[in-house]
């Protein structure tokens, strides 16, 4: 079974620690034989990755690059990273999104709430 494991692009070392818990203990609960897939990018997509390779789960990264795509400007680079996520989307027969808990991402705009 291919596994999209997709998510918040700003779980960061701040919240490392959480995410990588939260997708190693979903990981830990699939009964079948399975391999991650994702884009590779910043965030939960990295970490599953982590953890996948920590746990000796195969993995498959769909990116620009492994898709053999060449980037033309920063308008071309968001297609081109649409075009990666909607292709390990076809080749995925589950999929799985981790979200950060509601305001985590608020300090961004320097306005955190404390938990």
């Amino acid at each position: 079974m291919k596994l999209l494991v997709v998510g918040s692009s700003k779980a960061n070392e701040t919240y490392f620690v959480h995410a990588y818990n939260k997708i190693k203990q979903y990981f830990e609960n699939i009964n079948e034989p399975f391999t991650v897939v994702n884009s590779d990018c910043k965030g939960i997509d990295r970490i599953a990755i982590q953890v996948a390779n920590d746990m000796g789960i195969p993995t498959e990264l769909v990116t620009i690059k492994t898709l053999g795509l060449t980037v033309e400007g920063r308008s071309d680079l968001f297609k081109k990273i649409k075009m990666a996520n909607e292709e390990a989307s076809k080749i995925s027969d589950r999929a799985v999104s981790f979200t950060l808990p509601y305001g985590t991402t608020i300090e961004k705009r320097g306005n955190a709430r404390p938990k």
